[in-house]
């Protein structure tokens, strides 16, 4: 037995046991994100549109792969859907605000 292979053994024993330990508690959490999942699923619109996402958007995310979280992917939809509905209400207010000014000095400029 060589010194480099005696070297190597524990170090890779303990590599393979931390890579095996990840991939079971990745697993686990992938596992109880689909278990919450399926839980929404029955949920009314209401009580889905309350948290920001449509049952689609759950379906969606159910649609992921085993190892993956799939509600990593239902809140990231959430989010960009509220960001989507804030950049929305900030323009109409823009616009608005626009139309206001412009129907302000078209006033002014007639009475005087």
């Amino acid at each position: 037995m060589s010194i480099h292979s005696e070297f190597r053994s524990p170090l890779s024993l303990r590599g393979l046991l931390a890579r095996t330990g990840a991939a079971a508690a990745a697993f686990y959490k992938a596992y109880r994100g689909r278990r919450a999942l399926c839980t929404l699923i029955e949920a009314d619109e209401r009580m889905l549109h309350d948290i920001g996402v449509t049952r689609d958007d759950v379906r969606w995310a159910l649609d992921t792969r085993l190892p993956q979280d799939p509600s990593a992917y239902l809140r990231l939809r959430a989010v960009t859907r509220r960001a989507e509905e804030r950049a929305r209400a900030r323009k109409a207010v823009a616009d608005g605000a626009a139309a206001s000014e412009d129907g302000q000095s078209a006033k002014t400029d007639a009475c005087c």
